[in-house]
């Protein structure tokens, strides 16, 4: 007896609610689908539709806000629409784009930091930290939204306020720390 049969005999409601979800998951990634079968890590919905980069830091950076968080390697650019000599991703189509952001900073207790997302050089949407004052606890702030471009429209990491004259952003190899991702959605 199949895990469906089993299901449907004890709780037919519940069988048919798993079913119903399962059957939607399908629908869902089988454009993503190889001729094989499996689904690729570079095959997602976001980089299936051609718009996509991954910029990041790669070395701790000490910057006096307002400043640009410098994003100086990528891990891919599938469009060639992140520059890293300008640290900003430049749309070539138009359409809704999932952005992604994290910055890792040094705590040292200075009051708040204020990164942001900035779209056309206007800040669009931001994250705040309240410093705690413990040097090994620094902290990794992340967001991510849902925003609308135009073609030639740009997104970049800004750090906008820090309790102290200055912060240090940190990098690295890997792109684990700070970093910008973002990709066109269908």
């Amino acid at each position: 007896m199949s895990f469906f049969q089993k299901l449907f005999s004890k709780q037919p409601l519940t069988g048919l609610l798993v079913l119903a979800v399962v059957s939607l998951m399908a629908l869902a990634v089988s454009p993503w689908l190889r001729g094989n079968g499996s689904v690729t890590a570079q095959e997602n919905i976001v980089t299936s539709v051609g718009s996509s980069a991954r910029a990041y830091a790669s070395s701790n950076e000490v910057l006096f806000p307002p400043a640009k968080v410098p994003l100086d390697a990528e891990t891919y650019d599938r469009l060639g629409e992140f520059s890293t000599a300008r640290s900003r991703f430049t749309a070539s189509q138009a359409g809704y784009y999932l952005v992604s952001v994290s910055a890792v900073v040094e705590d040292i207790g200075c009051s708040n930091h204020l990164f942001s997302i900035r779209k056309n050089g206007l800040l669009h949407t931001a994250m705040k930290y309240i410093a705690q004052g413990t040097p090994e606890n620094n902290p990794q702030l992340n967001v991510t939204d849902i925003i609308e471009l135009a073609t030639g429209d740009y997104v970049e990491l800004w750090v906008e306020q820090a309790g102290c004259a200055a912060v240090t952003v940190f990098g690295g190899t890997g792109s684990d720390t700070t970093f910008l991702a973002i990709g066109r959605l269908p």
